[in-house]
């Protein structure tokens, strides 16, 4: 929920992506692009400056995906999943109004 007196002390407010997947078969089309896209403007309207992310380090699809979509690594987490593979934190700055460019419903 979006805190506006915890903006005044200096916090982002931010949101967390869990997770976003389309299937190999499916990749290329822009499925990726319109979730995160609608995720994002999600975020935006309830008040999120800053969408977080993990993302395994060698995922090379999805760190390039989320790079392209203006995320940067901000951190490095070992063992971050249950393989014991490392991720990438990764995050991006969005705001009130957060015009998306090239999407469906915008």
């Amino acid at each position: 929920m979006y805190n506006p007196e915890a903006k005044r002390r200096g916090h982002v407010p931010s949101s967390e992506i869990l997770a976003i997947a389309v299937k190999p078969e499916y990749q290329g089309y822009g499925i990726g692009t319109e979730l995160l896209n609608h995720i994002e403007r999600i975020a935006s309207q309830l008040g999120m400056e800053r969408p977080l992310l993990h993302t395994a380090i060698e995922n090379e699809v999805a760190v390039l995906f989320f790079h392209d979509a203006s995320f940067t690594v901000i951190g490095k987490e070992e063992g971050c999943y249950s393989r014991g593979q490392a991720a990438f934190s990764m995050a991006k700055k969005i705001g009130a109004g957060h015009k998306v460019k090239g999407s469906f419903t915008s």
